[in-house]
């Protein structure tokens, strides 16, 4: 409910607050609107009016879609093509201090996560047509998922072609992620194939922890599936 709706004037008028509207021109609202917007009254009243932005936070993220696949446009049902690599673009009109988080599915799986600001992710994919959507999570707890979008990947052939090592991520300078302290049980996400610029169907990683406050672990694994218990880098102060 907290998204827009574009509506054409069917008189020229003034509304309640003296906004004056011109017949057969568009004007942008909120879908959930008072009819003090767009006529002269005072409907819903002084009582209900200000409720108004309350309800509009009451429902799940509103007008969420794939914007574009691997730098190409997307439209619901579109299919299009794509290597190993795919990167998903999508918009929602819901502010993102409402938001929690997206997750990027693959085949119905979540395959990326990134938090309410997040409005791309990475995934790597096998041969074959694969069904895409994003799924996002409100604040509030409501889920909505964007119609899908069909990727027709062509990873045939696919062989080791090994690269000069590469920096991909540093927190000290927001390298890749945003920049700043990790703290405890906190997550970051690193678009592994966006930092590359190519299409890796896999990739060896070597992890360094500097400057800890005390001693703790750090845990790598595939962006959207379950952490497990095990440990990749134990550390001290």
């Amino acid at each position: 409910m907290n998204g827009t709706a574009t509506l054409t004037a069917g008189d020229t008028q003034k509304n309640y607050f003296g906004t004056s509207f011109t017949k057969g021109q568009q004007y942008q609202f909120k879908s959930l609107s008072g009819h003090r917007d767009g006529f002269n009254t005072q409907c819903p009243g002084n009582s209900l009016y200000p409720q108004l932005e309350a309800l509009r936070q009451t429902g799940p993220a509103a007008q969420l879609k794939i914007a574009s696949v691997n730098g190409a446009t997307a439209t619901p049902g579109a299919t299009l093509p794509s290597g190993a690599a795919l990167t998903v673009d999508w918009t929602t009109s819901t502010a993102t201090g409402r938001l929690a988080k997206f997750e990027l599915l693959v085949d119905g799986e979540a395959t990326a996560v990134t938090d309410g600001a997040g409005r791309k992710a990475t995934a790597v994919v096998t041969d074959g047509k694969h069904e895409v959507r994003v799924r996002a999570t409100a604040a509030n707890g409501k889920v909505s998922t964007s119609l899908a979008v069909t990727v027709e990947a062509d990873v045939k052939g696919a062989k080791f072609v090994p690269l000069t090592p590469k920096r991909l991520m540093d927190t000290r300078e927001g390298l890749g992620v945003r920049k700043g302290p990790v703290g405890s049980g906190e997550v970051v996400t690193l678009p592994v194939a966006a930092a590359t610029g190519g299409t890796p169907t896999a990739v060896v990683l070597n992890v360094t922890a500097t400057n800890p406050t005390q001693p703790s672990f750090v845990s790598v694994y595939p962006s959207g599936t379950t952490r497990s218990s095990a440990s990749n880098l134990n550390f001290t102060t």
